[in-house]
């Protein structure tokens, strides 16, 4: 069964800890697919205007198309959250939002390598930790 948002109705004794997020600003990194995903479909949903910022435009897209969708509000940014301008650019995003303020940052973003870490290269390795 699902609610209103299209997401899973919870369960009776889970309403009694549903928070409400209406006039924050939230900023998820890695918020298009997975767990980032949820968070910002369930943030929106909450009330939040979620500021998206994920490296993969298409999912990206596809997340703020399902969040507006479903009444809620979303602003993306596409970009590798490792590069400083992208930092800045969710930051100048965000505080253009509303009232110049961030209220809740989940940081979401992640790399995993398909092999044990010690058959890396330093390269890939140097590149997961900073994401990570």
């Amino acid at each position: 069964m699902t609610d209103v948002t299209g997401l899973p109705h919870l369960p009776n004794w889970q309403y009694a800890v549903r928070v409400q997020f209406a006039g924050q600003v939230a900023v998820v990194t890695g918020g298009a697919l997975g767990i980032g995903g949820g968070i910002s479909r369930r943030l929106a949903a909450a009330g939040a205007h979620v500021v998206l910022a994920d490296i993969n435009a298409d999912a990206a897209s596809a997340s703020h198309d399902d969040i507006t969708a479903a009444g809620g509000r979303c602003t993306v940014v596409v970009g590798d959250i490792r590069d400083r301008d992208v930092v800045a650019e969710v930051t100048k995003t965000a505080l253009a939002v509303e009232d110049s303020r961030i209220d809740i940052l989940v940081n979401m973003s992640a790399t995993s390598a398909p092999r044990p870490e010690t058959s890396c290269t330093a390269p890939r390795n140097s590149g997961r930790r900073s994401t990570n």
